[in-house]
C-alpha cells in the first residue's frame, strides 16, 4: 500500500481529505520541491504531469498567472478550498505526516490570523494530550515538538537547531505588524543562537508554511513577511478564497458537503434552511425585535426536536444554542451595541425573561475570561443558549451544536455570508440524522 492509502486507512480521512491528499501527492509525486528549487521550476514540471489530478480536470489552477513573479508568494504555494466542516485541520495533520513520510521533512510553519484560530491549534489541534489531536490514530508517528508564539523565547535553544519534527504554531500579528516603529521580537538579535528566531527559520532546508484560513493572510505585506522567512513550500487551506486566487489544487464546495462525503451516505454538514418574512420591509423599526423573536421561535423547536430524537435513540442530549450577529459599529461603540442587544433578550419585555443568564457576549474588546467560556461552550455543563457576537466569530469557533443563526443585518460580503453560515453547519451526531429511515417528514424538516 502507498502512505497515501495508510494515511487514509490510520487516520479514517473523509471524503474531500482523502480527494486533497490526492491532489497533493499528484502534486509532488511529479514536480521537485526542496531548496534551491525555484517556483517557476515546480510549477513546470506540473504543467506537463499527466492529466488527472483535481487542479486539472477543476479547472481551479491558474498557471500563467501563478507563474508570474509579482504575484502571491515567492515559492510554490498549493491551496484547498474546502468547505467549513469538511475537515481542514485534520487535512492539515494528513499533509504534514505525508510530507513527513514521503520527504523527510522535519520543520513546518503553522500559520493563521487572531487569537481565536491560534490558540485553538495551541491547546486543541496540534496538543497530543488532546481529544482533537491531527494526528490521532498513526502509529509509530513521533510526538512532534511544539514551539509557539508564546513559550519560542523559552524553548530550549539547541532545540532550535535539532533534526526532530517540529511545528511552529504562530498567528501572523507575532511576526509581523503594518507599523514600522515597532520591533517585533522574533526579528530581534539573540545572542545565545548568534541571530533572530526568524534567522533560525530562515536556515531551515525544509521549512514548510501551512496557512490557515489562508483568505486572511494573503494581504501584500503579510505575504511580503512570509516570503521573508524562506519557505520551500506552502499548502493553504480556506472555506472562503478570495476571487481571482489562482493557485487552488482541490476544491470541495458547501453545495457538495451538505450531499455527500458523510458516513451514511449523506453529507458531512448540515443543510441551512432560510427562514424569512415577505412583509419584512414594512416592518422597518420592529424589524430587530421581529427577527430575534422569529429566530428563538425556530429554536424553540429545534429544543423539542433535539430532545425528543435523543430520547428515543438513547443519545447525549445535545443543547441546540443560537448565534446572534449584531449589525457592525464603529469598535467603540461595539461594547455598548452588545450589551444593550443582550440586556433586552434577557429583559422580561422578551420572553418574559425566559433568557435571563442564558446569554453569551463576546467582541472585539472581550476579556480573555469571556473568551475562554465561548471555547468551553461545548466542554463543560453551562446554561448558555444564545451567543451574541460583533465581528468575532468569522473563524476559528468550532462547535456543533449551533442550530439557529440570526442575522440582524445582511453581511457585506458574500464571503462574510458564507463563514456566519459555516458557524452552523457542524453535524453534532457525525451524520445527517435528517436521513435516519425511523423520522417522519416533520421530523426530517426540524
Amino acid at each position: 500500500m502507498s502512505v497515501v492509502d495508510d494515511l487514509v486507512r490510520d487516520m479514517q480521512l473523509w471524503l474531500p481529505q482523502r480527494e486533497a491528499l490526492a491532489a497533493l501527492h499528484a502534486i509532488l509525486s511529479n514536480s521537485p520541491i526542496g531548496r534551491g528549487i525555484s517556483k517557476k521550476k515546480t510549477l513546470s514540471e506540473m504543467m506537463v504531469a499527466e492529466p488527472g489530478a483535481p487542479y486539472a480536470w477543476q479547472k481551479t489552477f491558474n498557471f500563467p498567472e501563478e507563474m508570474n513573479p509579482q504575484v502571491g508568494t515567492e515559492f510554490p504555494s498549493f491551496c484547498f478550498a474546502i468547505a467549513t466542516g469538511g475537515g481542514k485541520t485534520r487535512l492539515m495533520g494528513a499533509c504534514i505526516a505525508y510530507l513527513y513520510e514521503t520527504k523527510g521533512f522535519r520543520n513546518f510553519f503553522i500559520l493563521s490570523k487572531g487569537q481565536t484560530i491560534y490558540n485553538k491549534h495551541r491547546v486543541e489541534d496540534f496538543d497530543p494530550a488532546s481529544a482533537k489531536y491531527v494526528f490521532k490514530g498513526l502509529p509509530g508517528f513521533p510526538r512532534p515538538r511544539l514551539i509557539d508564539g508564546d513559550n519560542y523565547e523559552r524553548s530550549a535553544y539547541p532545540e532550535l537547531f535539532s533534526d526532530d519534527l517540529t511545528l511552529y504554531l504562530f498567528n501572523i500579528e507575532k511576526i509581523f505588524n503594518e507599523r514600522t516603529d515597532v520591533e517585533f521580537r522574533f526579528h530581534r538579535f539573540h545572542e545565545g543562537i548568534g541571530g533572530s528566531f526568524a534567522d533560525v527559520l530562515r536556515g531551515k532546508p525544509d521549512l514548510v508554511f501551512l496557512m490557515d484560513e489562508s483568505h486572511n493572510i494573503r494581504a501584500e505585506q503579510s505575504l511580503k513577511a512570509i516570503n521573508a522567512l524562506k519557505p520551500i513550500l506552502g499548502l493553504e487551506f480556506t472555506a472562503t478564497p478570495k476571487k481571482g486566487v489562482s493557485n487552488v489544487v482541490y476544491t470541495f464546495p458547501l453545495r457538495r458537503a451538505t450531499r455527500e462525503g458523510g458516513p451514511n451516505g449523506g453529507g458531512l454538514v448540515k443543510r441551512a434552511r432560510i427562514v424569512a418574512r415577505r412583509d419584512d420591509d414594512s416592518l422597518t423599526e420592529e424589524r430587530e425585535d421581529i427577527k430575534l423573536r422569529d429566530g428563538i421561535a425556530v429554536h424553540e423547536k429545534k429544543k423539542v426536536a433535539l430532545e425528543t430524537y435523543c430520547r428515543n435513540d438513547g443519545l447525549a442530549l445535545v443543547k441546540p444554542r443560537v448565534l446572534i450577529c449584531a449589525p457592525p459599529s464603529k469598535q467603540d461603540q461595539e461594547k455598548k451595541e452588545i450589551e444593550r442587544i443582550a440586556e433586552y433578550i434577557q429583559s422580561d419585555g422578551f420572553l418574559g425573561g425566559a433568557y435571563r443568564g442564558k446569554v453569551l457576549a463576546v467582541h472585539q474588546g472581550s476579556d480573555d475570561e469571556q473568551i475562554q467560556k465561548l471555547l468551553d461552550l461545548e466542554k463543560k455543563p453551562n446554561d448558555i443558549e444564545i451567543v451574541l457576537h460583533v465581528n468575532k466569530l468569522k473563524e476559528g469557533w468550532d462547535v456543533q451544536t449551533v442550530y439557529t443563526i440570526i442575522p440582524l443585518r445582511a453581511a457585506v460580503s458574500e464571503i462574510l455570508r458564507i463563514q456566519t453560515i459555516g458557524r452552523g453547519l457542524r453535524l453534532p451526531f457525525g451524520r445527517q440524522v435528517s436521513r435516519d429511515p425511523g423520522l417522519s417528514q416533520a421530523e426530517r424538516e426540524e
